[in-house]
């Protein structure tokens, strides 16, 4: 039996694909500096044509959507300095910084948690 590791999520309108995120739920494994029970949001992208639209935050949404319906009681994601945009959106959303994560090629990064 396969089991399933990720889910994709997708905006589109039509057949323009406007952004995608990776939703990563509990028990599945996944890099060493989250723990194996929190679901966690990957790979969030935006079409640039697309961003100012709100369409990174109903990305979002929709993970923690799936988080909910997967009964746990928060979601993680890691993000760097350098991502500003989406790290203020998470911010703005209500995830707070856990701890930062020994940089990934030379770039700092930090687990950030929101209580569902």
């Amino acid at each position: 039996m396969s089991r399933l590791d990720a889910e994709l999520i997708v905006a589109a309108d039509g057949a323009r694909l406007g952004g995608a995120v990776g939703y990563v739920g509990p028990g599945v494994p996944k890099a060493g500096f989250f723990d194996p029970d929190w679901p966690v949001i990957r790979m969030l992208s935006v079409d640039p044509q697309a961003r100012g639209a709100g369409l990174g935050r109903r990305l979002t949404e929709a993970c923690l959507h799936h988080a909910r319906r997967d009964g746990a009681p928060l979601i993680a994601l890691h993000t760097s300095p350098i991502q500003q945009v989406a790290r203020d959106m998470y911010l703005r959303m209500g995830f707070h910084e856990l701890r930062q994560t020994p940089p990934i090629y030379g770039v700092p990064y930090s687990v950030y948690l929101l209580e569902l």
